[in-house]
């Protein structure tokens, strides 16, 4: 009788980590598409310096935001706790620590964005401080919906905040409102996905502190929360070195490059934030299992994220100057760099996720700390010798030198080959990306103006990847859900197992 429930079981799980997983790609896939669009306007009706101090803005609340919630929300989102146990205290230690933060970044407004070099950015900080009163009173019903896998309700919660605070941001930028149209967008954002969130998770927790809850919440989630304050911290590192030593002006370029490379991270941050975690802390601790989950999940990032990342390297100049315009044509040197950067993000993040769904909050925390100390001089030296160009090169180089590495030593604790099991999974998508960017460069080489060279080489790029790895994609799909069409997934499928056995196993495993 426990092996029929578990025979059960185990499918349903799977079903809602897959389902969960599509939902969030498709979330983010469409909210990045329509913000590509919103962007290509709004970038027309400011200037680089108006941009460049939202940027300042941006940092604080993002950086100060990593700490808000004291990493307690992502206590709830693994599988081996009763939620209505501990969300009283969750949802108390979140909403008392957005409300402190956010009075004290107001207060400290003036002279944070002094130091980082833009006096200007004062008003929006201020009115970004909100994001983290409204953020503390979403992180429960998120991280409810996260735990239950539900990424559609999550991505129906994401179009609620999108649509409403865009459609502000547009308004406010056309009649010239600079960096404070893109502020008081965020908050929209955060007000109207805090609404949509408690309203779609079916349940409320009114804030209630339980001292029997309080020391095990804070054991797990004060680790992560140092960890996600140094990650934000670095993440944003550039951010502040860059509007302190070059101004906002500059600033705004980069910001533009880095958001263009990020695509590939905003693509898969739900699948790999909201459910991989969760996904990774039900696994259990047998080897064998988590291998398997490891080298599976680290390839489906691996199929979407790098060809976004090459693709963007090799159509950068194109791209920026037809969504953007001219005048951003700086950001295209330092794009090309980041794009590399962005891939390599991703298998970090799905790296790091394992850690933390397996409860190594501590170690998490080391590696970003270990990540900030090499980052921020690396950066000094780049930006001394190359300008923006090198800070770029200081975050691709601190990642392959150093913190792949830790990530890829601290999970071989608790996975067994796990080296081989990301390199199976990744250098097959990396070729065949590799090539479909050549293939892409070569068609936007040809004469034309940059919008039909970005469309051929788009479409060049685009046709030749998916044809090498159709074999690699159709592992993904289940063929009794296709009807008529499995008889041309399943011989695809075929192929892949026979060019690259170990991954067809994993798939199996899973």
């Amino acid at each position: 009788m426990t092996a029929d429930v578990t025979e059960t079981a185990a499918p349903s799980l799977e079903g809602r980590i897959r389902k969960g997983a599509l939902w969030g790609v498709l979330n983010n896939l469409g909210l990045r598409f329509a913000n590509i669009a919103v962007m290509a306007v709004v970038v027309r009706l400011v200037t680089h310096h108006e941009f460049g101090v939202f940027a300042v803005a941006l940092t604080v609340a993002v950086v100060v935001g990593g700490f808000a919630d004291w990493g307690v929300s992502a206590f709830l989102m693994r599988g081996d706790h009763d939620p209505d146990e501990v969300a009283p205290t969750v949802t108390f230690i979140s909403v008392l620590s957005g409300a402190v933060l956010a009075g004290l970044v107001a207060l400290a407004a003036p002279w944070l964005a002094s130091a980082l070099g833009a006096p200007d950015a004062t008003g929006p900080i201020r009115v970004m401080s909100l994001c983290l009163l409204f953020g503390g009173m979403a992180a429960v019903p998120t991280a409810l919906l996260a735990r239950e896998f539900r990424q559609d309700r999550i991505m129906l919660s994401n179009v609620v905040g999108f649509v409403p605070a865009n459609i502000l941001l547009v308004v406010l930028a056309f009649h010239g409102s600079g960096a404070m149209a893109f502020a008081w967008s965020r908050v929209a954002t955060v007000v109207f996905q805090c609404l949509a969130a408690a309203f779609l998770v079916g349940r409320v927790y009114l804030p209630r502190l339980e001292t029997r809850h309080l020391r095990v919440v804070l054991v797990f989630g004060l680790p992560l929360a140092g960890a996600n304050l140094v990650n934000y911290a670095l993440v944003n590192a550039d951010y502040a070195l860059i509007g302190h030593q070059l101004g906002p002006a500059l600033l705004g370029v980069y910001l533009l490059a880095f958001n263009v490379c990020s695509w590939s991270m905003a693509v898969l941050s739900a699948a790999i934030n909201g459910v991989a975690m969760p996904a990774f802390s039900r696994v259990g601790d047998d080897g064998d299992l988590l291998h398997a989950a490891l080298r599976r999940s680290a390839r489906a990032v691996s199929l979407v994220a790098l060809p976004i990342s090459v693709l963007t390297f090799a159509l950068a100049r194109p791209l920026v100057t037809t969504l953007y315009g001219g005048t951003w044509a700086a950001s295209i040197p330092v794009l090309e760099v980041l794009s590399v950067y962005g891939g390599l993000f991703v298998v970090i993040s799905l790296l790091s996720n394992l850690l933390v769904g397996r409860g190594r909050t501590a170690r998490a925390l080391v590696i970003q700390v270990a990540w900030i100390l090499t980052l921020v001089p690396a950066m000094l030296v780049g930006s001394h010798l190359t300008g923006l160009r090198g800070v770029a090169w200081a975050h691709v180089a601190v990642l392959v030198a150093i913190v792949l590495p830790l990530y890829l030593w601290s999970v071989g604790q608790l996975v067994p080959r796990a080296v081989r099991a990301v390199a199976v999974a990744t250098l097959p998508p990396l070729f065949t990306a590799t090539v479909a960017g050549a293939a892409a460069a070569a068609a936007a080489a040809l004469p034309g103006p940059p919008a039909t060279r970005l469309l051929l080489g788009g479409l060049a790029g685009g046709a030749t990847y998916v044809l090498l790895s159709a074999p690699m994609l159709a592992d993904f799909v289940s063929p009794h859900r296709l009807g008529p069409l499995a008889r041309l997934i399943d011989p695809l499928r075929d192929l892949g197992r026979r060019v690259m056995p170990d991954g067809s196993r994993a798939a199996q495993e899973q």
